[in-house]
Parts: structure tokens; C-alpha cells; sequence
């Protein structure tokens, strides 16, 4: 009994004097540089404040909200020398739909910066699904203080409220243990982010999926299809699986503000007069798209989030139908390669596509929409 309470004391106790005199950090090369920030990209802003500051800085009449399939796709400096507007790319690599809410609840609106246009660049139903990426910014979320508005427990309180399966609570606790065990940030973060891994790729076992895959299937899984209960109160799964079975349902596209971001994205558009763009990007033609989401996301879906979009006030492009974009600028499915020359190729289409409504735009902010060539 003796050697197993010594055992267990020096268990607590060296990781943790390792921790407090910095030699394990260093070891594990876990000091700032080493070190992805929580937001990633859009020039290091990492909180609210820092982000409002820069678009004072940079006063830009027009801002694109997106992620890494932004990133990839548009230079700042390039293509504003392209279009002769002053742009800034806020973007946010691994992010969706409810972290662009909270972009512009919490950064564009409160900067004071006034654009004109705000572009958000999307793939096919990314702005009805506001549970997706919801768990990997979790970070992000607490710095953007998501939880503290209304619109995010509107649409996402039911949601978040169901994320306490017995799974859930133990590695939860794991983590806080974390907290007390290691209480370098740095070692405490790199632990949590290896557990969260090692879990998910051990809920994998046995699965041939590349990660991407695997990813998108339990972002499925998490997502509010899945939330829907009985009159009696219980769970439906089987009975919705054993529809699935019968016949695929369509999708519909649904602007109610308690199922997506959507609607209140273009509440706050319309309350900060700036002018909504929604642009629908091409994935790779020549790959299987991810969790056959081209073919999921319907013509009907499409069309009715287009008309819904347009009799808001805002503006819709689609580039998916460009023969120009071909799967020869793709790295994957859905980034284009960075190489300059096939980056600044991409940058021409892009601005072919919406110069007309950019242009139009910038001299009549607040015209009556209409559709892009």
C-alpha cells in the first residue's frame, strides 16, 4: 500500500515541478513559437479587441469572412490591386458558419469601420449548418464571448446542452485535471489537444476514411438532424434511421432563426448598413466531394436560399458552374493550390464573376439587389 501511495505522490508531483521550472515545456518544444494561436490567420488577430482594431486600422470598404478555403483562394494586396477597393480578409482557417456570426457581431459591427460590402465565401450548405466546427473553436468561441448572446443560445443552446454523454463528462474532467496537474497554459493546452486527437482517432478504429472524412461524418453526427425528439420526449434515432432507409428525405433550405445564423447575420447587415454578399465557392470537379455534399445539396436548396437571400437585400454568386476553375488548380477537394501564378489565375475568375456587383456596390451602397451576371 505504501509503494502505491509513493508511486501515485511522485506520479503528481514531478510532472508538475517539471511543469512550474519550464523544463518540459522546453523539452516538448512547447514555448510560443511552436505553438498554432487559436485564430488562425487574418494577419494574428487573436480576440475581439485586437480584431476591431485592425479594421480601424485598415478601414476597409469591403471584407471577406471565410476560412481556409478563402485563405487559399485571395491575397489581400493582390486582389485589392486587382479591384482598386480597399479589402480586408477576415478569415479564420477550420471555422463555419457560427464563428463568421460571431466575426461580425463581434469584430466588424463593434469596429466602427462601416464597409460597404461584407462577402461571405461558402460551400453548399455551410450556412444551415451551425453545428458544424462548433466543437473544434471552442477556444475561439470563449474569446469571441459566443455564449454570452442571445442569437447563440437561439440557435445553439439545444444543441450545446446536449453534448454531456457520459463521454463527453470524462474527458472533460481528463482535461480540468489538466488543469491542476500541469498548470503551464502551454503544457495544458498541447494535453488537451492530444486527447481530443487520441480519442477521436480511437473512436475511429478500424475505419479506412482519411481524417477529412471522418471528420465531416461526426460533424454529421453532432448536427441538429440528429437532436429531434418524440412527443413523448425520447430519442428518435431509430426510427429516423429506418426512414433514411425507406428513402432519402430532400434537403430544404430553412431560414427560421432558431435553426441557423443565417437569418440573424442578416439582421445585423441590415441594423449596421453594410451590404451582404454570399459566394458560393467550386469545389474540386475532379474529386468526390466530401460526404457527397454537391449531390446532397439540391437544386432546390439552392434556388431557395438564392431567392430568400435576394428578397432580404443581399447578394448571391456562384462560381461552382465557372469552366475555368478546373481540378487542376486544386490541392484537394476543396483548396486551390497557393502558388501564386494559380492563385492570382483564381482572382480573375473570382473578379470577373463579381466585379458588376462589387463596382455597383461601392458607388450606390444601399440599391435594390439584383443578380449577378
Amino acid at each position: 500500500m505504501m509503494q502505491l501511495l509513493c508511486i501515485v505522490v511522485a506520479a503528481l508531483a514531478i510532472p508538475t515541478a517539471l511543469c512550474h521550472n519550464g523544463w518540459l515545456e522546453k523539452r516538448l518544444r512547447l514555448r510560443e513559437p511552436k505553438l498554432k494561436p487559436v485564430m488562425r490567420a487574418s494577419a494574428g488577430i487573436q480576440d475581439a479587441a485586437g480584431g476591431q482594431k485592425r479594421l480601424r486600422q485598415e478601414s476597409p470598404e469591403w471584407i471577406l469572412v471565410g476560412n481556409s478555403m478563402l485563405n487559399c483562394r485571395v491575397d489581400n494586396a493582390e486582389l485589392e490591386a486587382l479591384t482598386g477597393h480597399q479589402l480586408y480578409k477576415l478569415s479564420f482557417s477550420g471555422t463555419k458558419s457560427a464563428m463568421w456570426y460571431l466575426m461580425l457581431k463581434t469584430i466588424v459591427v463593434p469596429s466602427g469601420a462601416k464597409p460597404k460590402v461584407v462577402t461571405i465565401v461558402f460551400r453548399d450548405r455551410d450556412l444551415t449548418r451551425p453545428t458544424v466546427r462548433v466543437i473544434d473553436n471552442a477556444a475561439m468561441i470563449e474569446r469571441l464571448h459566443g455564449r454570452d448572446l442571445p442569437e447563440w443560445q437561439q440557435v445553439l443552446g439545444t444543441y450545446e446542452a446536449s453534448l454531456t454523454s457520459s463521454w463527453t463528462k470524462l474527458t472533460t474532467r481528463v482535461g480540468d485535471g489538466f488543469d491542476t496537474l500541469m498548470p503551464s497554459t502551454k503544457w495544458n493546452e498541447w494535453a488537451r489537444n492530444k486527447v481530443q486527437k487520441t480519442a477521436f482517432n480511437l473512436s475511429a478504429f478500424g475505419d479506412n476514411s482519411d481524417y477529412p472524412v471522418r471528420r465531416e461524418q461526426r460533424n454529421d453526427l453532432l448536427s441538429m438532424n440528429h437532436l429531434r425528439k418524440s412527443s413523448d420526449g425520447t430519442d428518435n434515432a431509430e426510427d429516423e434511421e429506418a426512414d433514411k432507409k425507406d428513402t432519402e428525405p430532400p434537403i430544404s433550405f430553412d431560414p427560421s432563426p432558431d435553426q441557423s445564423f443565417l437569418p440573424h447575420m442578416v439582421k445585423l447587415a441590415q441594423q449596421a448598413g453594410f451590404q451582404l454578399h454570399f459566394h458560393r465557392i467550386k469545389t474540386n470537379p475532379d474529386m468526390a466531394p466530401p460526404m457527397d455534399e454537391v449531390q446532397r445539396t439540391r437544386v432546390a436548396y439552392l434556388a431557395d436560399l438564392k431567392a430568400w437571400l435576394e428578397a432580404q437585400g443581399c447578394y448571391f454568386t456562384d462560381e461552382s458552374g465557372e469552366p475555368e476553375i478546373t481540378g487542376r488548380m486544386f490541392v484537394d477537394t476543396i483548396h486551390i493550390h497557393t502558388a501564386p501564378e494559380n492563385r492570382q489565375a483564381y482572382q480573375k475568375i473570382f473578379w470577373r464573376q463579381v466585379q458588376p456587383l462589387i463596382d455597383d456596390l461601392m458607388r450606390n451602397a444601399g440599391s435594390a439587389p439584383k443578380t449577378a451576371p
